[in-house]
């Protein structure tokens, strides 16, 4: 059994409050651990998980807190398995949700210095909803093909909910 590497968390100055984490799976050619997105007051932090240490912040709202995210491997630069993943990342917050690219350009020197090759990208900033956002997904089962479901958005709204209890209870 290979001997797994050791890492651990390190204590640093705070940021705020995490609302919002999602994990970044990058090719098992690139990497066996994922980075992770976390939100934090309006911005996305990108953390790699083999260091413990934040290596990008991105500004994604103005004055809205993040309160989810979710993101979705779209494919390689080129449509090959190269050093740069490209990801799809959606944002919420309140009633606003931004859709953006996020490209990872790997260094071959060290992972440590990927800082330079870390692009996110707005890619749609959708409607003030009338409603607060509760949650984001992509759904790729529903789409016809892979190509459809990354340019599909469904929304739904729920109003009221009534159970058959005996009570009448409403909510």
């Amino acid at each position: 059994m290979a001997e797994q590497s050791e890492w651990r968390l390190h204590s640093g100055k705070y940021l705020g409050e995490i609302s919002a984490l999602c994990f970044l799976h990058l090719p098992s050619h690139l990497s066996s651990l994922p980075y992770l997105l976390a939100g934090t007051g309006s911005e996305v932090l990108l953390y790699d998980i083999e260091t413990g240490k934040a290596i990008k912040s991105f500004h994604v709202f103005e004055g809205i807190r993040v309160h989810g995210i979710s993101c979705s491997f779209l494919n390689s630069i080129e449509g090959s398995l190269s050093s740069a993943p490209a990801f799809k990342v959606v944002v919420f917050g309140e009633r606003r949700v931004k859709l953006f690219n996020l490209r990872i350009e790997m260094k071959l020197r060290s992972r440590n210095q990927a800082d330079e090759g870390i692009h996110l990208t707005l890619f749609h900033s959708l409607p003030k909803f009338s409603n607060w956002v509760l949650d984001v997904c992509f759904l790729k089962d529903y789409a016809s093909s892979s190509h459809e479901g990354s340019h599909c958005l469904a929304v739904f709204q729920l109003a009221k909910f009534y159970f058959p209890l005996d009570s009448g209870y409403q909510i």
